[in-house]
């Protein structure tokens, strides 16, 4: 074997062990699935929740801002909770502002609704007698 073949096999072999360890991000934008809704007008405070259908998101990036957290719920969908932030973040636009950064297999983005999480305050009293 020659030094050009051996040379073009060692860099075939280095690309490919380069390409095989790179998992390839991709985006899909938000189609303006879940908005408006019920719970999700234009005047909405307090938080939001998004779902992802497909594979491993990284980020989710919602009017140009850049938020992470994903975290797999049941059946294999992941859910992100945001705080909204007027004027940043909320309300969302739909297309190439609004999208989710993955790998593995496409899926839908959605934003579930608004203020779908709540928090259950206890309080007990001790009287003395």
């Amino acid at each position: 074997m020659n030094k050009h073949r051996i040379g073009a096999l060692f860099a075939a072999l280095a690309l490919t062990l380069t390409f095989a360890g790179t998992v390839l991000a991709t985006d899909a934008a938000w189609e303006g699935n879940g908005y408006p809704s019920a719970s999700c007008t234009a005047d909405t405070t307090g938080n939001m929740l998004w779902i992802w259908t497909g594979d491993s998101p990284t980020s989710l990036t919602i009017n140009g801002h850049e938020y992470t957290g994903w975290e797999q719920q049941g059946k294999g969908a992941y859910h992100l909770t945001i705080d909204i932030d007027p004027g940043t973040n909320y309300p969302p636009v739909e297309g190439a502002t609004t999208f989710v950064t993955y790998s593995g297999s496409a899926g839908t983005l959605t934003l579930s609704g608004c203020n779908e999480s709540t928090t259950t305050t206890t309080t007990t009293s001790q009287e003395t007698t």
